[in-house]
């Protein structure tokens, strides 16, 4: 029964204890929409598309 009560914190522990910070996924999806606006930028300046996108919205019609 100790060696049960034991694993059990353990597991208890491991479960409170993140393996990934949050904020490295904020960070994450945050780059892949700063990405994403350069790459729209980049197309605007080559001529792919129209000056004055405001919004993905736009960017869709």
């Amino acid at each position: 029964m100790d060696a049960l009560a034991t694993q059990r914190a353990t597991q208890i522990r491991h479960q409170r204890t993140p393996t990934t910070p949050v904020v490295s996924h904020v960070e994450q999806v945050r780059r892949y929409g700063d990405s994403i606006l350069a790459a729209i930028d980049d197309d605007m300046r080559a001529g792919f598309l129209p000056a004055g996108i405001g919004s993905f919205v736009d960017l869709h019609r």
